[in-house]
């Protein structure tokens, strides 16, 4: 499979198959397939490493470390235990706590605020949902509060994020 995959590559940028064979150093070939296809050669400095660094610090890293905890509560609720029942049992005023705290982004100083703010509203909305659904659906006692803890959450949730959506505009 490599073979023909190395095959297919040297033939779609037009180079010679034995010279590429002669030189065993992958680094010739890599200069070898460069050099010849100056267009396909895209620089990488400090500046886009730096940038992607940047872009990973946001919402969804932010959501997703929420929602493992959660997943590690539900987990260990198996065997109803008081304190971990309890702390699921207020998981929507946590939540509601935590789309609170994700609008923090805004002032640490280096991320990508260009398209943040739809990334959090995205991220804050599903993460919220599956935060809920999973903690939630762990509780001991299943009764019609949980559902109620469901719609409550989500609705405040996605009252937190008009508020901290008008916040952010008015501040920046």
């Amino acid at each position: 499979m490599a073979g023909y995959f190395m095959q297919f590559f040297l033939k779609k940028f037009d180079c010679d198959i034995r010279s590429l064979s002669k030189s065993k150093s992958w680094f010739l070939i890599y200069q070898q397939l460069f050099q010849k296809n100056q267009y396909f050669h895209i620089p990488v400095n400090n500046l886009t490493m730096h940038t992607t660094r940047i872009v990973l610090i946001g919402p969804e890293i932010y959501w997703l470390a929420l929602y493992g905890i959660v997943a590690l509560l539900a987990k260990a609720n198996v065997p109803p235990a008081y304190p971990t029942n309890k702390i699921l049992d207020m998981l929507w005023v946590y939540v509601i706590l935590a789309t609170l705290l994700v609008f923090a982004l805004w002032f640490i100083p280096g991320v990508e605020k260009s398209w943040l703010l739809l990334r959090v509203w995205i991220v804050s909305l599903v993460m919220a949902h599956f935060m809920l659904e999973k903690g939630l659906g762990a509780l001991k006692d299943q009764n019609p509060g949980v559902g109620t803890a469901y719609i409550v959450g989500i609705i405040f949730v996605f009252l937190v994020l008009l508020a901290g959506s008008v916040a952010v505009k008015i501040w920046s």
